[in-house]
């Protein structure tokens, strides 16, 4: 791929550095996937803007004299023609990349919140623990607003703690409603699961509680294997890396559901 290290690739990987065309190319003939697969999240937000551009002149053509030049304008976006594209771009959204979700998962916790990035359910771009101090709530709202502002999620992946299951404070709570709300204001779609649809979806490894879950994602996440904690006692605290895993859980019970309904349609 012409990188003299590993290190510039993980930059790739983790959004933080933007490929060049050259780079990309090599991707798309290294992995062999098209380049729209690779960055089905830019690509989606490519195609909605340049659509909407697109229906825009064409409004904006529809007032004008009808001729050769506006005809070669308007390219076939007007009238049935749009909507047929339209309905051609939902059927191919439906069938490529709903597998190509990229989707930000947040796990509040006593320390801040834990967080997963997933593009697909297989991979998994970057994890971590967001600590705060001061106002948590206000200084978690940041770190949100900085990873969607990073990674341009297409959605965002929260605990429904109106669960009976859910034992959340009421801290807790506000920050939930508060990351929809936010998400909400970037245009970015949310989606929240109770604990029971989380046991649910991870009921096909026979794991049930948050250890056996944890075991799971660790076994199909090697590099998240080390933050996979040691079996809690009921006297013990609960570890600050579980927060992680749950994030992750969060995002595969999406993938999930997502698949389940695909499959009925």
């Amino acid at each position: 791929m012409g990188c003299q290290s590993g290190a510039k690739v993980s930059r790739y990987e983790r959004f933080s550095r933007q490929p060049n065309l050259e780079t990309i190319l090599a991707c798309e003939v290294v992995f062999g996937a098209p380049v729209r697969d690779l960055l089905a999240g830019t690509f989606q937000k490519v195609e909605d803007s340049t659509l909407e551009r697109a229906r825009l002149l064409a409004e904006k053509l529809s007032t004008q004299e009808p001729g050769r030049i506006t005809d070669r304008k308007t390219g076939g976006f007007e009238g049935d023609g749009w909507h047929a594209r339209s309905r051609v771009r939902q059927h191919t959204m439906k069938q490529v990349h709903s597998h190509y979700f990229r989707i930000l998962a947040i796990d509040p916790c006593t320390r801040g919140f834990g967080f997963a990035l997933l593009e697909g359910s297989k991979n998994l771009i970057d994890w971590g623990v967001q600590e705060v101090a001061g106002d948590k709530n206000t200084q978690c709202l940041k770190r949100i607003g900085d990873l969607i502002e990073q990674y341009a999620p297409d959605i965002i992946v929260v605990e429904n703690y109106a669960g009976k299951s859910s034992s959340r404070c009421r801290r807790v709570e506000e920050l939930i409603e508060n990351s929809r709300t936010l998400a909400s204001a970037t245009n970015t779609e949310s989606h929240s699961f109770s604990r029971s649809e989380v046991r649910q979806a991870f009921s096909q490894f026979d794991a049930f509680t948050k250890h056996q879950i944890a075991m799971v994602i660790g076994s199909q996440f090697p590099e998240l294997a080390s933050r996979v904690p040691p079996f809690r006692k009921c006297w013990m605290p609960e570890d600050y890396r579980i927060s992680i895993l749950d994030a992750v859980a969060l995002g595969l019970t999406f993938f999930h559901f997502d698949n389940s309904q695909e499959q009925a349609a």
